[in-house]
């Protein structure tokens, strides 16, 4: 994803959180695509994407290779499991 170059970022002043979530509506193809990318280079450990639509929370752990892996449960919110947010 292309940050805008009129918009100051301060990536490097602030710790990265550790857990991002996008609620997808109309984003679902790109929260799934490019956020996530994103949110691997960033490092984010955690990212979890809610799809409106299909009633669905998809959840992804980064790993140490730098890829993301679908998850069942939270680390971040100290193993959470993924179902119980998917009631909606």
């Amino acid at each position: 994803m292309r940050l805008r170059s009129n918009v100051s970022h301060h990536l490097t002043k602030w710790r990265v959180p550790y857990l991002v979530g996008e609620i997808a509506d109309t984003t679902l193809a790109t929260d799934l695509d490019e956020k996530k990318q994103l949110y691997a280079e960033l490092q984010i450990p955690e990212y979890w994407v809610i799809n409106v639509r299909g009633r669905q929370v998809m959840a992804f752990r980064l790993q140490e290779n730098g890829k993301d892996q679908q998850c069942t449960h939270s680390v971040a919110l100290a193993g959470l499991p993924i179902a119980v947010v998917i009631n909606m």
